[in-house]
């Protein structure tokens, strides 16, 4: 006697399939997704693998060249964003989509103001906001301050709010494009905790980032983009770093018994009881040839604002920075001298 066993057939929240999309070359080659219902999916690749492209085709800013798309069974082709946020999409871009001069609540709400009969509910403005800034650990902030006074991180955590303003009723899929590129780990855990609780009832997330220990962590099936290709999907419980970056790249991570020492030369810069109105106790430093000094902090603490101060750029500052250039010492008095006299800042923003 045979006895039958019930098979539950899952539909995808979103398939993908032969997506092909091509600018003067190729991006995106016969690609296939899927993302199954509740399910954090991870998707990592290399700078240029196409995994922005991607997630604009998934969102209506990009048209496929060719595709089959479908949501929750249904065929699916967005034109706009306005057509895949009516379908329950939300997006946390790493090109932050927020407006410097409106303030967080209007930044938050911006695609979904509460109205009364008449003109925008601003009581309600503000409660919506101020929920949705203690779910992604903006406690102290006003609602109502402006985003231009806000730091790097911060904003990034707008962003997330934005995306999760989408009522739960509607929202399908949430694509987060490097989340947490600019914050410190507690703020990562947050952003974490979050989608790892919203998948429980039932949202798919799509997961992009490079932080890739993050990835496999809080990931439940990982997809690696190289070239426009999947190469592989698999569940996340099954990988290691490692196997992640032998597929991104193509080639074996190299392991290194550890790095030969570096003999420092002479000093470089002097840094000399630095002081300035974001950190009145004067810092020093010394940076020799070929030695490289690394600055830690949680977001706020000043790090970039020592940085700005080195480079000539802060404002009432005191100290010396002196560079040792071809064995004459210069004094760095503005941002022109130090760009006159080699040094180069890449900024935060």
């Amino acid at each position: 006697k045979i006895s039958a066993t019930r098979i539950q057939i899952v539909t995808a929240r979103i398939a993908i399939e032969g997506l092909n999309k091509s600018f003067a070359t190729p991006v995106l080659k016969q690609l296939a997704l899927q993302v199954a219902p509740g399910s954090i999916h991870g998707l990592v690749g290399e700078n240029g693998a196409g995994k922005s492209t991607l997630i604009n085709i998934i969102c209506g800013l990009l048209a496929a060249d060719s595709a089959s798309l479908t949501l929750d069974g249904r065929a699916y082709h967005p034109t706009s964003r306005t057509d895949s946020l009516a379908e329950g999409l939300a997006l946390a871009s790493q090109e932050l989509s927020l407006i410097e001069t409106l303030s967080i609540e209007e930044n938050i709400l911006l695609s979904s103001f509460p109205q009364n009969a008449v003109s925008i509910d601003r009581r309600a403005v503000r409660q919506q906001a101020k929920v949705l800034m203690e779910i992604v650990g903006l406690r102290n902030i006003p609602p109502q301050t402006r985003l231009a006074h806000l730091s790097l991180a911060e904003k990034q955590l707008v962003e997330l709010a934005k995306a999760l303003s989408m009522p739960v009723d509607r929202i399908k899929l949430l694509i987060l494009d490097e989340p947490t590129s600019a914050l410190t780990s507690s703020q990562a855990d947050q952003v974490h905790k979050i989608i790892k609780q919203r998948a429980k009832s039932g949202l798919s997330v799509i997961y992009v980032s490079h932080r890739l220990d993050d990835v496999l962590c809080v990931c439940d099936t990982v997809s690696v983009l190289r070239d426009g290709v999947i190469q592989l999907t698999a569940a996340s419980n099954s990988l290691t770093s490692n196997d992640l970056i032998r597929e991104m790249s193509g080639e074996e991570l190299l392991q290194h018994s550890g790095d030969e020492p570096r003999e420092t030369g002479d000093l470089r810069l002097g840094i000399e009881q630095l002081s300035s109105a974001d950190f009145p106790e004067p810092i020093s430093l010394q940076c020799h040839a070929r030695e490289i000094i690394g600055i830690a902090g949680l977001a706020g603490a000043g790090r970039s604002e020592l940085l700005h101060a080195i480079y000539g750029l802060a404002a009432d500052r005191q100290g010396r920075v002196v560079l040792n250039r071809s064995g004459a010492n210069v004094l760095i008095d503005s941002a022109n001298t130090a760009a006159k006299n080699g040094m180069a800042l890449i900024a935060e923003d």
